[in-house]
């Protein structure tokens, strides 16, 4: 890793850190209206918490809004024996609210608690789940040198469209080529498809 890209780093995770804490407040008072919302659609569990490896490979307990019927949240995205994502569109085990949370990504809200504890990033690759980090091949590997993000130069490009081994790729070339107007690009593209909900089937 560059010098340069050492130093952006550096200033990534400061910025992260604060806008953090300065959103804790407000975005705290939306998850809650949000759980509350979501246990009169479907009484159980607000939160479902599940191990992701994060830099280094170090596992970490990922943090989002329920928005599965209880007992058939499995909280992974169905995937083919090589690792790739098996896309469906079938929604038929999200709760009607979850159906929305999932649709604009309001679920990752809480990862916010992440980023604070500075096991997440805002911009940087999605966390797979522990055992397909043993499918990476080669280069793909680079995406464990950095924190995780809530959204990533593979959410811009595609999301969940696309196969899971071009997402990899994708992760990797960011982790090559990172500097900050890097984030700056995938943050204002991301807001985009937040709001188009574009490219998210489960």
């Amino acid at each position: 890793m560059k010098n340069s890209q050492k130093l952006q780093r550096g200033i990534k995770y400061g910025f992260d850190f604060l806008v953090a804490l300065l959103l804790l407040v407000p975005l705290s008072i939306v998850i809650a209206v949000l759980g509350v919302i979501l246990y009169m659609d479907s009484p159980g569990p607000i939160f479902f918490k599940q191990l992701r490896p994060g830099r280094k490979g170090k596992l970490f307990s990922i943090l989002k809004l329920r928005t599965m019927v209880p007992g058939d949240h499995t909280g992974s995205t169905p995937r083919n024996a090589d690792g790739s994502l098996a896309l469906t569109h079938d929604l038929s085990g999200y709760t009607r609210f979850g159906k929305h949370l999932r649709r604009f990504s309001l679920d990752e809200l809480p990862q916010i608690y992440n980023v604070l504890r500075g096991e997440m990033s805002f911009i940087g690759p999605r966390p797979d789940l522990p055992e397909h980090v043993q499918l990476y091949q080669g280069q793909e590997t680079l995406k464990l040198l950095v924190r995780p993000g809530l959204t990533g130069l593979a959410q811009i490009k595609g999301r969940n469209e696309l196969p899971w081994r071009e997402r990899l790729q994708l992760d990797a070339q960011y982790v090559k080529e990172y500097s900050l107007a890097l984030d700056c690009k995938i943050f204002i593209r991301t807001l985009g498809r937040l709001i188009s909900g574009k490219g998210v089937y489960q």
